[in-house]
């Protein structure tokens, strides 16, 4: 696919020079174990937070406020959920009923397209 990654431990690496450089950044780290490096990672342009609980996560907000584009872990808990639904049923997922159930559970607006 022509997709490079690397691993970086926090640790180990200027963490705003990579995120700079990267053109997606994807966390799985939980929601305030950054600490006050999360600002660092505010330089990245596209976050994947995969954290959906409690949201916005500290980089959510860093990253948006800094104006860089943010998919969260309700996104892809969301599209996870219609792969499963069109699995076992055979049918088409209903995604906007399935959208709006999610907003409604959680509270928090789910703007992707359907």
């Amino acid at each position: 696919m022509g997709i490079a990654a690397s691993v970086e431990r926090l640790d180990r690496v200027a963490l705003a020079d990579a995120a700079a450089a990267a053109d997606v950044v994807v966390s799985t780290l939980p929601a305030g174990a950054l600490g006050e490096r999360v600002a660092e990672l505010a330089t990245a342009t596209c976050v994947l937070d995969v954290v959906y609980h409690p949201w916005p996560t500290p980089l959510a907000a860093a990253v948006t406020a800094a104006g860089g584009r943010v998919a969260t872990g309700l996104d892809m808990l969301l599209h996870q959920a219609f792969g499963q639904v069109e699995q076992f049923t055979g049918r088409s997922a209903p995604r906007k009923v399935m959208r709006d159930a999610l907003a409604n559970a959680t509270g928090n607006e789910i703007p992707l397209p359907l």
